[in-house]
């Protein structure tokens, strides 16, 4: 199997800082204790993984197990603490840009002004635009302010946004973090936008996708990884996977009831 994406021993910590209110406090009793630590936390310890060329991998976990600092970390937006990552091709990061977009402007400039982030020219934006606004069904919208639409709308305008304008980019490597959820309730717009993925898919591209929509991921991932508390719990076929991650949280909120 040729490898994209080779992840070996990766750790990260982070550095917490007190609360304001005792920071003072702290600074002073570390000063006469000799102490000068602050808290630590590990949000991933010891992660090793591949990903081959064209695979597509879905990575799951609770809230906080380290799913979003390992993508960042993959993508060189975090330092790694040790450990090492390899890329072989061209790489993006993309996470929802829902609360991205700038209200007090038009959908029309919030495309453009998006598309211009992602390094995008005028002319290759206006040459993407129509598809953008048709494929997030805001034909009659585009001089409306961001604000005066609902949150499902602004939904869909941040993911056809985004998604168009990686397109344009044309990357190898696609880091995809909860972008998944575009449309809101929109359940129709919901399966518009897993197709899209499977596009890009079938294109030939690596993706790495994290999601909390574990029926998306089994859909579109052949394979899945599941983060606890910063640790690989299980890594293999998304069925398998999913089964033993729905088990575990079952285990857990039973035990809370008790």
């Amino acid at each position: 199997m040729n490898i994209a994406i080779s992840v070996t021993n990766l750790s990260k910590q982070f550095k917490i800082n007190s609360p304001a209110k005792r920071a003072l406090i702290s600074r002073f009793s570390n000063i006469i204790s000799g102490v000068g630590k602050r808290k630590k936390i590990q949000p991933l310890k010891h992660i090793s993984f591949d990903v081959g060329k064209g695979e597509s991998l879905g990575i799951i976990g609770k809230n906080g197990a380290g799913k979003t600092t390992l993508l960042k970390l993959i993508a060189g937006i975090y330092k790694k603490d040790s450990g090492e990552v390899k890329i072989d091709g061209k790489l993006l990061f993309l996470a929802s840009l829902a609360n991205g977009m700038k209200p007090n402007l038009s959908v029309r400039d919030n495309v453009f002004l998006v598309g211009s982030i992602f390094g995008l020219s005028n002319k290759k934006i206006k040459r993407i635009f129509n598809k953008i606004i048709e494929f997030a069904s805001l034909e009659n919208f585009t001089d409306c302010k961001v604000y005066q639409l609902s949150t499902g709308m602004k939904s869909r305008l941040s993911f056809s946004t985004a998604i168009h304008c990686v397109e344009e980019m044309n990357p190898n490597i696609m880091l995809l973090d909860e972008v998944l959820s575009g449309g809101g309730g929109d359940e129709e717009f919901k399966e518009k936008n897993s197709e899209k993925i499977k596009e890009i898919i079938h294109s030939g591209k690596t993706l790495v996708i994290v999601s909390h929509g574990l029926s998306t991921i089994e859909k579109l991932c052949k394979r899945t990884m599941w983060l606890h508390q910063g640790k690989i719990m299980k890594i293999g076929p998304s069925k398998e996977v999913i089964k033993a991650y729905l088990e575990f949280i079952k285990k857990i909120k039973a035990k809370k009831s008790k």
